[in-house]
C-alpha cells in the first residue's frame, strides 16, 4: 500500500502521469483533497489492521473511498469496481494510490461492507449510518446545507 506525501513526488504518482485526471468539484477530486476530513479514524475503530497485533490491512478511508467511487458513476459490483480501481488513473489518485500498487480484493470490500453493518463499539449506532451523519454535519459546519431541517441517503 502506498502512501502519499505532498512533500514527495514520483514517477509513479497519478498527478505526476496526468496533472489533469483530477477535475475540479468532481467526486473523484472531493476525496483526493478532503477524504481525510469525510472518514476520520474514529468511524473505523475496530477495524482489522488497526491495533497493533495481526498483519496490517487496508486503511479504512481507502475502502470508504472506493465505496463512494463504486455508487458514484450508477453503481457498478464489487468485482467491477476493484477491477476498475486497477486500471483507472482518476481512481488511483483520489484514494492516493500510486501506479502500479496493489489494490484491495472484492473480498476485502464485501467484509469491509459487512463491518460498516455492524455496530460501533464506543456509539452503539451502526456504522454506515455514523458516516452518513458524520458526512451531514460536516456539510452544516461548512454551510452547504444552509438551513436544511433534515437529510437523507440516496
Amino acid at each position: 500500500m502506498s502512501t502519499r506525501s505532498l512533500a514527495q513526488t514520483s514517477f509513479f504518482d497519478p498527478r505526476f502521469a496526468d496533472p489533469h485526471c483530477l477535475t475540479a468539484g468532481t467526486g473523484s477530486w472531493v476525496l483526493a483533497t478532503v477524504g481525510a476530513e469525510l472518514f476520520p479514524p474514529w468511524l473505523a475503530t475496530g477495524w482489522r489492521g488497526s491495533g497493533r497485533r495481526g498483519r496490517k490491512a487496508w486503511p479504512a478511508p481507502v475502502l470508504m473511498g472506493l465505496l463512494v467511487l463504486r455508487w458514484s458513476e450508477e453503481g457498478v459490483s464489487r468485482l467491477a469496481s476493484c477491477d476498475r480501481l486497477r486500471v483507472d488513473i482518476r481512481w488511483r489518485a483520489a484514494l492516493g494510490l500510486r501506479l502500479g500498487a496493489p489494490t484491495p480484493s472484492e473480498r476485502t470490500m464485501r467484509d469491509f461492507e459487512g463491518f460498516l453493518r455492524e455496530r460501533h463499539p464506543q456509539v452503539g449506532t451502526l456504522r454506515h449510518v455514523l458516516v452518513h451523519e458524520h458526512i451531514v454535519r460536516l456539510c452544516l459546519d461548512a454551510g452547504v446545507a444552509k438551513g436544511a431541517q433534515w437529510a437523507a441517503d440516496s
